[in-house]
């Protein structure tokens, strides 16, 4: 279903239609990455474990 999409077709394209198949899956990871806007103006990548 992704990888019809626009974006998924331009991802497929470039080679990375490994990681569109990844990111659909569901509850594969317990990790969730999170962006914290105290680490500034571009805040910083948190990784919090669930």
């Amino acid at each position: 279903m992704l990888s019809g999409s626009g974006h998924g077709t331009y991802l497929g394209g470039i080679g990375l239609e490994e990681d569109v198949r990844y990111a659909a899956q569901v509850s594969v990871s317990t990790v969730v990455p999170l962006l914290d806007p105290a680490g500034g103006a571009e805040g910083v990548l948190r990784f919090v474990a669930g």
